[in-house]
Formats: structure tokens, sequence, C-alpha cells
């Protein structure tokens, strides 16, 4: 998240252009941004030294031009600012001055510098963001183009059938599903309805087996309709 202002401005000519000459070019603006790091003990006593103010947290302001400015994100407001605390890729290049810290086992890793960074290497991290950004990006979108292949393929195959169904979603050949997911509904759906076949057919061999080897009350009580399906269940496995 980086703070932009413009620094420069375009000049208008006061007096116009004269007929036949080209309009002026409007002047390049250099954009301000606000990039926010840390510091590790070393570095705090670096800025001291430095006449800093000796802060773990840090924000400087320079000015970026038209290249790096689409390094960075730009709000509402026009204001531009990059968090280099705790945001920068893992597979970022870090420079001799600067390493990975984590404060605690499960809390995050950030980056801290044992000494004040130049403006070139904060820009640097920007960048590494930007190209982890633009990676990732890619990655959810190849991703989101195969998952929606294998659920068209999923609808399309009636006799196809998710590998896992639990609590959290489903897998379906190899991919994962959320529970919101049409494709996890479906393949919810299709388990029901193949417990329920799986259940009909449980019950009609077991009617089968009543009717061949049940006493003559349970084959009345059956063809009543009022036998349990627990007591003939009990009943054929008491017999094997």
């Amino acid at each position: 998240m980086v703070d932009v202002s413009l620094v420069g401005s375009a000049r208008r000519s006061e007096t116009g252009t004269a007929p036949g000459v080209a309009a002026p070019q409007r002047e390049r603006m250099a954009v301000q941004v606000r990039i926010s790091y840390f510091l590790s003990q070393r570095g705090r006593r670096d800025s001291l030294r430095k006449g800093g103010d000796g802060r773990r947290l840090q924000q400087v302001v320079g000015t970026v031009g038209d290249a790096d400015l689409d390094l960075f994100a730009v709000d509402d407001d026009g204001k531009v600012r990059l968090d280099a605390t705790c945001f920068v890729p893992r597979d970022f290049p870090v420079p001799d001055s600067a390493r990975w810290v984590r404060k605690s086992l499960s809390g995050p890793t950030d980056l801290e510098w044992d000494a004040v960074p130049a403006w070139a290497d904060l820009i640097a991290v920007a960048r590494a963001w930007r190209q982890a950004f633009e990676k990732l990006t890619t990655f959810l979108e190849a991703e989101k183009q195969q998952r929606d292949s294998i659920a068209q393929k999923f609808f399309a195959d009636p006799t196809a059938r998710a590998e896992r169904i639990d609590r959290d979603g489903v897998r379906i050949a190899g991919c994962e599903f959320i529970n919101d997911h049409p494709a996890a509904a479906e393949a919810r759906r299709r388990r029901a309805l193949d417990e329920e076949e799986l259940q009909k057919a449980k019950q009609a061999s077991l009617a089968d087996w009543i009717a061949r080897h049940g006493t003559d009350n349970q084959r009345q009580r059956l063809i009543a309709g009022v036998l349990p399906w627990k007591e003939a269940t009990e009943a054929a496995e008491d017999a094997l």
C-alpha cells in the first residue's frame, strides 16, 4: 500500500500554440510513494547513527517514474503505499543487509533490515511482490480453468463419482471442491442415491433369504411389511 501524490505537474502554454506548430509535450510526472518496512536491532542502531528515529517500523517516502509506478496499486484517494513488512514473497532474493525473522512459531515471518535500506532495495521488494502476485494470479486462473473443466466432465458423466467426500469438501478427479461448489453438491447427491440403491439391494436380498429360510412368523410379517430389517439381518447373520 503506497502513498501517491503527484510531485510534478503538466504545464500548459499561456499563449497557446501557433498554427502548424506541434503542441508541447506534457512533462513526465514523478509519483510519491510511501513504503513501510521493519528494522532489526542492528538496523535500529544504524537508523539512530544516521539521524533516524530508531523505530522498528519505518516509513520512507520516495518518488518513482512511469515504469515503476506499475509495481504499485493506487487507492481511491490516489494514495500509493507498499507494506514491505510481511507481504514480501518468500522467494525474494534477500539482500545481505536483510533477513527473515519469525517472532513466534505461529506468527508471521517478517523481513527485517540490519541496515537502513537504500531506496533501490525497497523498489526491488516492490518488483518481487508484483512478480509474485502476477505468478499467483496466473496459477489461480489456470487452477480455475482446470477445476471448471473437471466439473463439466463430472456433470456430463452420470456414472462419475467423487474420490472423497468429507465435511469440508469433495475431491473429484484429483481436484478439490469446496462445499459451495455445484460439483460438490452433485457429488453428495449421487452418493446419497448410491446409498439408497445399496440399501434397497440389501433389503431385497434379506427379503429373499427370509422367504426361503425364515420362520413362518417372519415370512408372514415380511409379507405384511412389518418385519424389522434389523431382525432379518440378525437372523441371516446367525444362520451363517
